[in-house]
C-alpha cells in the first residue's frame, strides 16, 4: 500500500490530501492560508494539519498551483533576455531586453541565410549578469529548428543560466505567439523553482522522501525537472486540477464542473470523462500563448471578491480580490476597535474607498522612492494593518486624499474589505473566522446606503447568486461556440433577467434548464450553489472532499504528451519533406517518409513521456492525408500528411 500526497497552492489557500493508491480513498485532508511572502509556511502548516502517521508510505507528491498564472497577470517573474532569429518582433513583448540576430529560413524550413556566430556572441555578452534566463525564437523554427539549436548551444557554452527554444514549447505556426510563449516560459522559471524548492524543504522537514510532479494546464502531470524547464505549461494548472478532482470524486463523465475559489470561479464542460483542449492555446494576462490548456471559462467571482458600492451607488462584486475582514479580524483584533470609531465621525463622502476598508503593507516599490505622503502611509502600516480612517487621523489628511487605491494597484499595500465570505459569516452559513467584524462592516454599509441590515444582506445574496447564474450561462454559450457576451447584449440580458427574477413580473415568464448536472467544488459552494442550481433547474452535486478537490485532482492525474509532425511536398513537388520538432528531413516518396516518420514520432513521444515522469505508458498514433479537389474536375492534389502521437502513462510510482 502506497500513498500519494496532493498539494494545491492557490491564491488564498494551500490545500492538501493524501490518497491511498490501492483503494483510491482519501485518507486525510487539510487547508491552510497560502503565505506568499514565504510559501514554506503555508505548505508546512497544511502538511502538519494532515496528521499523517506513516509518512514513509508517501511515494509521490503532486502539486497544482495558480502561481504561474498569477505571476503573468501581475507582471512578475525573472529577468529575461530574448534572442530573435531572422525577424524582429511582430507585436508587444513581455520582456524589455531583446536582440534580433541574422539567419533566415523560408516557410519550408530551407536555410536562406546562416547565423553569424560573432553576432550571437556579442548579444550573449551584452546579456551577461543582466538576465536570469534566455529565450530563443527563430522565424520558421517549427519547420527546421537548426538555427535555434545552434544559438542555444552557444548560450549554454558561455552562460550558466536556463535557456529555452521556442520550437521546444510549440510546434504551431505563429511566430509572435511562439515568441511570447518562449519569453513567458523563461520569466516563470524562478516562480516555479521557488514553489518546488519550498515544497522540497518542507518535505525534508517532515521526513517525506518522495519525487515531485506538477499538474500542467491540460490536467496531465510532469516531473519537477521538466516543470523547471517548461514552467509555462503550469499556467491554468489549478483549474485543470479542479476538473480532475471533480471527475474523480463524483465519477461523473458528463457534467459541468464549477470550481469556486477565493479569486475566481472556473467552469468546464466534461464530456465522456474529459475536457476539450483550447485550439488557440491558453490566454493569460492578455498574452496569447501556444501552451495547451483545458477549455475553461474563468470569472472574477469568488469568496474573496471585493464587495463595494461605486460612485453611482450601485453594488459591485469583484473582480478585484481582497482579504476578507473576517480573516484579518481574527489575526488583527485592533481592526474591530478601529471600525467601531467610524460611527462617531461626522458626515463624509467617499468615491474611491469604502468606509470599512483596511490596509496592510506588502512591499516597498522597486527602484522608486515613495513620496513623503506614501512613505508616511507605509510607516504607519509597519506595525500591522489599519483602517482607512485610522490612517487618515494618523496622517492628518482627508481619507480620499491618501489615494490608497493607487498604492493597492501598484502592489505596495493590500486591501482588507467586505467579501462574500464576510456575508456568509453574518447570515450564519460560515463561522471559521471572526464574524464580529463582518457584522460591524455590514452595519456600516447598510447605514451608508440607507438600508436595513436584512435588506442589504438580501441585496448582496441575490446579486451574487445572479452573477453566478450568468457565469454558468455565459460558459454554456461559449461551450456551444457562441461569441456574444451576455452583459454586453441587451436582448440576452432581458431574457436572462426575466428568468432569474425572484418574483416574475410583466407579460413574459421565462426559465432556463441546464441539461447537465453541475458538480460544484471549492470551500464556498455549499453556501451559494443550491440557489444557483434551483434557478437553472439542474441537479447540484457537491461531492465529499469538495473543499480540497484541487489537491485531489493533483494526486490522481496521468502523464500525457502529444507530438505532431507534418509531411509536405518538396520544392516543385519533387520529393517530400518531414517537418518534425526535432528535425527537417527530405525523402523521395511519401511511402518512405511515412515509413521513417511514424516510428520516429512514436519514439520521440515515448522519450518525452518518460522524461516527463511516466513509468508505464501506451502510445496512440494517427495520421491523415489532406487533399484539395480542383473545381470542375475529379483531380485531387496532395497537400500534406499530419502525424500525431499521444503517449499516455501513469506516474512512476505505479510501475
Amino acid at each position: 500500500m502506497a500513498f500519494i500526497m496532493g498539494i494545491d497552492t492557490g491564491g488564498t489557500y494551500t490545500d492538501g490530501v493524501v490518497v491511498d493508491t490501492s483503494s483510491k480513498k482519501i485518507l486525510c485532508k487539510a487547508k491552510a492560508l497560502t503565505t506568499k511572502q514565504d510559501l514554506m509556511i503555508g505548505i508546512s502548516e497544511c502538511i502538519g494539519k494532515l496528521d499523517l502517521n506513516d509518512v514513509g508510505k508517501v511515494e509521490l507528491v503532486c502539486l497544482s498551483t495558480t502561481l504561474a498564472t498569477n505571476a503573468i497577470v501581475e507582471g512578475r517573474g525573472g529577468r529575461v533576455g530574448l534572442l530573435l532569429i531572422g525577424r524582429g518582433p511582430e507585436g508587444n513583448l513581455p520582456v524589455d531586453l531583446w536582440f534580433q540576430l541574422q539567419g533566415k529560413l523560408d516557410i519550408k524550413g530551407r536555410e536562406k541565410e546562416d547565423i553569424k556566430e560573432e553576432e550571437v556572441h556579442r548579444a550573449i555578452e551584452s546579456l551577461r549578469d543582466r538576465v536570469d534566463a534566455i529565450a530563443i525564437s527563430g522565424y520558421a523554427s517549427v519547420r527546421n529548428p537548426v538555427h535555434e539549436l545552434r544559438v542555444k548551444k552557444i548560450v549554454q557554452e558561455k552562460l550558466n543560466i536556463p535557456v529555452v527554444c521556442a520550437h521546444e514549447l510549440s510546434s504551431s505556426l505563429g511566430f509572435h505567439e511562439r515568441t511570447v510563449t518562449s519569453a513567458l516560459n523563461a520569466i516563470l522559471i524562478p516562480i516555479i523553482k521557488e514553489l518546488i524548492q519550498a515544497t522540497k524543504r518542507v518535505l525534508k522537514n517532515w521526513n517525506i522522501e518522495a519525487p515531485i510532479m506538477l499538474v500542467k494546464g491540460d490536467g496531465s502531470l510532469m516531473q519537477e525537472s521538466f516543470a523547471v524547464d517548461r514552467p509555462i505549461e503550469t499556467i491554468l494548472s489549478g483549474p485543470a486540477a479542479s476538473i480532475l478532482g471533480g471527475i474523480f470524486l463524483t465519477n461523473k463523465k458528463d457534467a459541468l464542473v464549477l470550481d469556486m475559489g477565493g479569486t475566481t470561479t472556473d467552469i468546464a464542460n466534461v464530456e465522456n470523462g474529459s475536457v476539450k483542449i483550447r485550439k488557440k492555446g491558453a490566454s493569460v494576462g492578455g498574452w496569447l500563448t501556444h501552451t495547451q490548456a483545458a477549455e475553461i471559462c474563468t470569472f472574477g467571482l469568488g469568496g474573496d471578491s471585493y464587495l463595494h458600492f461605486d460612485r453611482k451607488g450601485e453594488l459591485r462584486i469583484g473582480p478585484q480580490k481582497v482579504e476578507p475582514l473576517c480573516v484579518a479580524g481574527k489575526k488583527y483584533p485592533n481592526l474591530i476597535q478601529e471600525l467601531k470609531t467610524i460611527k462617531k465621525d461626522e458626515e463624509y463622502e467617499l468615491y474611491f474607498e469604502q468606509e470599512y476598508d483596511c490596509f496592510y503593507f506588502i512591499k516597498k516599490p522597486l527602484n522608486v522612492e515613495p513620496g513623503e505622503k506614501d512613505e508616511k502611509i507605509l510607516q504607519a502600516l509597519e506595525d500591522g494593518p489599519h483602517s482607512l480612517f485610522f490612517l487618515a487621523r494618523e496622517l492628518g489628511r482627508d481619507a480620499e486624499a491618501l489615494e490608497l487605491s493607487k498604492l493597492v494597484d501598484k502592489g505596495i499595500i493590500g486591501r482588507i474589505s467586505m467579501t462574500p465570505t464576510d456575508i456568509l459569516h453574518v447570515v450564519g452559513k460560515y463561522n471559521s473566522w471572526n464574524g464580529e467584524i463582518s457584522r460591524l462592516a455590514v452595519e456600516i454599509m447598510a447605514n451608508k446606503v440607507g438600508k436595513t441590515v436584512p435588506e442589504l444582506l438580501e441585496m448582496v445574496l441575490s446579486s451574487f447568486t445572479k452573477q453566478l447564474c450568468i457565469s454558468c450561462l455565459q460558459s454554456i454559450a461559449e461551450f456551444e461556440d457562441q461569441s456574444f457576451t451576455i452583459k454586453e447584449n441587451a436582448a440576452a440580458e432581458y431574457f436572462i433577467n426575466k428568468a432569474l427574477e425572484t418574483k416574475q413580473h410583466g407579460l413574459l415568464a421565462t426559465s432556463f434548464t441546464v441539461r447537465k448536472p453541475i458538480v460544484a467544488i471549492g470551500a464556498p459552494v455549499a453556501a451559494w450553489m443550491p440557489a444557483v442550481c434551483n434557478k437553472l433547474h439542474t441537479e447540484l452535486i457537491i461531492p465529499e472532499h469538495a473543499e480540497v478537490a484541487n489537491a485531489v485532482g493533483a494526486a490522481v492525474g496521468q502523464v500525457v504528451q502529444t507530438i505532431e509532425a507534418i509531411i509536405r511536398p518538396g520544392i516543385g513537388n519533387e520529393g517530400y519533406i518531414l517537418h518534425a520538432p526535432w528535425e527537417r528531413k527530405v525523402f523521395n516518396t511519401l511511402e518512405e517518409a511515412l515509413e521513417y516518420s511514424i516510428p520516429a514520432i512514436k519514439q520521440y513521444a515515448a522519450n518525452l513521456v518518460i522524461n516527463t515522469g511516466s513509468g508505464k505508458y501506451e502510445i496512440v498514433e494517427t495520421h491523415k492525408d489532406f487533399y484539395i479537389e480542383t473545381a470542375g474536375t475529379n483531380k485531387r492534389t496532395y497537400i500534406e500528411t499530419v502525424i500525431r502521437a499521444t503517449a499516455i502513462g501513469s506516474p512512476i510510482w505505479v510501475s
